[in-house]
């Protein structure tokens, strides 16, 4: 650590940001004297790139989460000898820095919250503070604040305490707003023979909603023989991709993310053309991307209560998701919902392999990318005819259940070759113990040459198996590389 006494000092709390932290670092420099980033037990290269562009890093082994991680920032800042201390991740925006530190001096306060005039729905307790974004992380403290906070941390199990504790030990909060910047939301919707339809999907999407600057509707027609895209003309689309020939769900859906990041969108929705979801229902479904709580919200479609869905496609939404929660980690409810909300930089950071479905697909590359994810109730209505992506239902399973496998084995290839290596191993050690017990006994393998050669090959297909992991994750390596080189280009597209 750098022993100098810096006048103020950024304490920046970072999990699996590699993406954004060196951005972060190198903008909030140009303010203040040091950063400090608390790296809090990522798996990727946060902390080494933190490092590398001028950051002193604090490593948690473990993920302690924010609480913890902002403790860990607050007593480094007091043994460094801080004066003046802001808090912000990779969320803000370090330019509003010197308006958090110019409220803090000349009102003589002791913390000042940056808002984004959100009214959170909060405690009574929280509300009596009269701060319109006490969520907000973005803050400025003196040096007295820090060192009250630092020798209350026991009792401070919520970040919304630090706030609440204050008042009542003669501490003055205060807050400015800061203005939002603009907020451009694209509401995209593949479809594919969906003229009966399309037109009430388009009549309901909200074109003003609070937080959002601009909607604009992107259709991906996907080669229909109908008249989808004439009715989508009627009633109003802001930019259309017309296919010639049909390319598939899984393929409209990734050529509608890249055209919505080339309409600079900041939040992208997805919604079928079908009319099942509930359009009125997009400000509720972007509302945790707003507020800095999401990087991907999915609309649990609640399928248990569903009286119109067949207890086959239940059972079989209900195993995709199961497999999805197995292989991503992630306690998704429903796996297979078509409506939900994307970041931009959540957006940048998929790519869609498959060219079939995209829905699981996203879901665990998103968790492997560390992304945050998180479900909100929607409405599902029936749909009027036969789904154009589930004309058979043993032909989807057979199709999504591949999907899955594949790309687990992109992100997970060393643990399932070794699994499957070490499977066929131990089943032909099976097959060989019986020739062993003989050989030891009487000196021949006979008449068990049969088993001896079924041995012996599996035992070499089950090490070849686990060397092709080993294989498969130096191909890996190189793939993660790729993405990042791809993510960095469509950043500067954007």
């Amino acid at each position: 650590m750098n022993n100098l006494k810096p006048e103020i000092m950024a304490c920046v709390y970072a999990y699996n940001d590699e993406y954004s932290i060196g951005g972060l670092v190198l903008r909030t420099l140009k303010y203040v004297d040091q950063v400090i980033v608390c790296e809090d037990g990522s798996n990727d290269l946060t902390g080494d790139i933190a490092v590398k562009l001028g950051a002193s890093v604090l490593r948690h082994e473990n993920h302690k989460g924010y609480r913890a991680s902002i403790q860990s920032l607050f007593v480094e800042a007091l043994r460094i000898g801080a004066d003046l201390i802001v808090t912000l991740d990779v969320r803000h925006n370090p330019e509003d820095i010197p308006k958090l530190l110019n409220s803090l001096e000349t009102d003589a306060l002791d913390i000042v919250v940056g808002s984004y005039d959100i009214r959170n729905e909060n405690s009574k307790s929280v509300r009596a503070l009269d701060l319109s974004d006490f969520k907000s992380m973005f803050r400025a403290y003196n040096r007295r604040t820090i060192e009250f906070l630092v020798s209350k941390n026991e009792r401070m199990e919520r970040d919304e305490d630090i706030l609440l504790e204050s008042p009542s030990n003669g501490l003055k909060i205060g807050e400015i707003l800061i203005p939002r910047k603009s907020v451009k939301l694209v509401v995209m919707i593949p479809a594919y023979n969906e003229e009966d339809t399309i037109g009430e999907v388009l009549k309901d999407i909200p074109r003003n909603i609070e937080g959002i600057s601009k909607v604009d509707v992107l259709l991906i027609e996907d080669g229909s023989t109908d008249n989808t895209l004439e009715v989508a003309m009627k009633y109003g689309v802001d930019k259309v991709i017309h296919q010639i020939q049909r390319v598939g769900l899984a393929k409209a859906f990734e050529k509608g993310l890249e055209t919505a990041l080339e309409m600079d969108a900041d939040i992208i929705v997805n919604i079928d053309a079908d009319n099942q979801y509930n359009p009125k229902e997009i400000p509720i479904l972007i509302r945790p991307i707003l507020y800095g709580e999401a990087d991907i919200v999915l609309g649990d479609r609640q399928i248990d209560g569903l009286t119109h869905m067949s207890s086959n496609r239940k059972l079989g939404n209900k195993i995709a998701s199961l497999m999805t929660r197995r292989l991503s980690g992630l306690d998704i409810s429903d796996a297979q919902t078509g409506f939900r909300a994307f970041s931009s930089r959540a957006a940048s950071m998929l790519n869609v392999l498959s060219d079939y479905t995209y829905t699981q697909e996203t879901i665990i590359q998103a968790a492997y990318k560390k992304l945050k994810i998180v479900e909100v109730p929607i409405e599902f209505r029936k749909r009027e005819g036969d789904s154009r992506l589930i004309s058979n239902l043993l032909n989807y399973a057979k199709r999504s259940g591949l999907t899955i496998l594949l790309t687990y084995l992109n992100y997970k290839p060393l643990k399932a070759f070794l699994f499957i290596g070490l499977l066929i191993t131990f089943i032909g050690f099976l097959f060989g113990f019986r020739v062993l017990i003989h050989f030891v006994k009487t000196g021949f393998v006979t008449p068990y040459v049969p088993s001896a050669i079924l041995t012996a090959i599996l035992i070499i297909v089950g090490f070849q198996v686990i060397i092709l992991g080993l294989f498969a994750t130096m191909i890996r390596s190189n793939r993660e590389l790729i993405e990042r080189i791809l993510y960095k280009t469509k950043e500067m597209r954007e």
